[in-house]
């Protein structure tokens, strides 16, 4: 039962998340296209763009630290994601600018750094004064969750 409710605590906070990095971006670069509009014009839009996207973030992040027992690096690196794969659609679809390979290459190597934070093997602690035994213990709850969290994405 504890594993279903973490598993839609991580699911929840994936589509949050996803919500929070389309109205990002959106509030970034919607005003790109809208020529006509004066400087603070393109601010307040902006502005009010990017509050949707905290009621998004806020609860996404708190339900996904507290409830799906995710790092805050998980969550970051999967906002990350998102927020990427917003960027390009909207570049495309809305600013109708072309997509280039430069633009896919790189951004593949920033893709891939997510997976190294979420599913690297690198679980050796650099700053920080856990004990061993907490550590290994936080460890298995989070990549737990994070399995939990690889279809959901995947989707």
């Amino acid at each position: 039962m504890e594993d279903m409710k973490r598993g839609g605590a991580i699911a929840l906070t994936t589509i949050l998340l996803c919500l929070a990095s389309v109205s990002m971006i959106t509030a970034w670069y919607f005003h790109l296209k809208m020529k006509s509009w004066k400087l603070w014009q393109a601010y307040l839009v902006s502005v009010s763009i990017a509050s949707i996207e905290y009621l998004f973030l806020v609860p996404a992040n708190r339900i996904g630290h507290e409830q799906g027992a995710l790092s805050t690096a998980t969550l970051r690196s999967v906002s990350e994601m998102f927020i990427i794969i917003a960027y390009l659609v909207f570049q495309v679809i809305v600013l109708k600018e072309p997509l280039k390979v430069n633009h896919v290459v790189g951004f593949l190597v920033v893709l891939l750094g997510v997976v190294v934070v979420v599913a690297g093997p690198f679980p050796k602690i650099l700053i920080g004064g856990e004990r061993a035994e907490d550590t290994q213990d936080a460890r298995k709850v989070e990549n737990d969750a994070e399995a939990q969290l690889a279809p959901a994405t995947a989707a």
